[in-house]
């Protein structure tokens, strides 16, 4: 299922994002996946924490109803060169 297409994905699935990028190597690539809601609140599963070094593709389960949202950067010598962001509804 494309989340770009459906605009939203189902409890218990499988998600993984890919980030490419024209930026010349070598780069850093950091990703922040922010949980909140009721859903999330409740299972003590509220996040949000930027994380270094995990690669252009990262895989997520989705747990928690609701809106939450992803994002990635791509720095070079420490200053962001690209960016993105993408909602994730869950229902």
């Amino acid at each position: 299922m494309d989340l770009r297409r459906t605009g939203f994905a189902l409890v218990g699935r499988d998600i993984y994002f890919t980030v490419s990028t024209d930026a010349s190597q070598p780069y850093d690539i950091w990703w922040k996946v922010r949980n909140y809601g009721p859903d999330a609140e409740s299972a003590d599963g509220l996040r949000g924490q930027i994380t270094p070094g995990r690669g252009p593709r990262i895989y997520e389960r989705t747990k928690y109803r609701g809106r939450h949202d992803v994002e990635v950067w791509i720095l070079k010598d420490g200053r962001v060169v690209a960016s993105d962001h993408h909602d994730v509804v869950i229902r």
